[in-house]
């Protein structure tokens, strides 16, 4: 869903994202991963296999399958408006922190990349060496949390180690960071 709740947006396997108006129960705009639709028989766009709005909705942004870059659209037009180049592969999570200024997606499964939005320079991939089931970014203090198997770390940008690491007695699937 967009922040404002007006729209939502879905990923294809046909390498599209398609912004819906929820009130008027219609596709508003379909974005296409390789900026134009397939007209050649036998070629099959990367399907998306991640999406997120901005925190102040006009952008969103995905990740497709087998993809080494995060994909920025604007909302309104269309229009690519930027690529956050990675050094390997993106997985299949991806999020905006609440100030909009950092964005963040799995790599190679096991690490997290972050990209300052306003450059669109990665600053940062932090990595314990563990494969990354899941991760969460502070809407407060822009730090970063993963999750590996029984093990949580939290991350500090700039850090290159974790700033903390917490052990549970179980397998883990997902954590999430409370809001303060």
């Amino acid at each position: 869903f967009s922040p404002d709740r007006q729209r939502l947006a879905t990923a294809g396997t046909d390498g599209t994202v398609r912004i819906w108006s929820i009130k008027a129960q219609t596709v508003e705009r379909i974005l296409h991963w390789d900026q134009q639709p397939q007209t050649q028989p036998g070629t099959a766009p990367p399907a998306i296999t991640a999406l997120t709005f901005s925190p102040d909705g006009q952008q969103i942004a995905a990740i497709a399958r087998k993809a080494n870059f995060v994909q920025v659209w604007s909302v309104e037009s269309g229009t690519v408006q930027h690529r956050f180049q990675n050094s390997g592969q993106l997985g299949n999570q991806l999020l905006y922190n609440s100030a909009g200024n950092w964005l963040a997606a799995t790599s190679n499964g096991q690490a997290v990349s972050l990209w300052r939005t306003d450059t669109g320079q990665r600053q940062q991939v932090v990595s314990s060496g563990g494969a990354i089931q899941q991760f969460d970014l502070s809407s407060t203090t822009n730090r970063l949390l993963t999750v590996e198997r029984e093990r949580l770390n939290l991350w500090e940008p700039g850090s290159h180690r974790p700033i903390k690491t917490l052990h549970a007695p179980v397998r883990l699937h997902s954590a999430t960071l409370s809001p303060d």
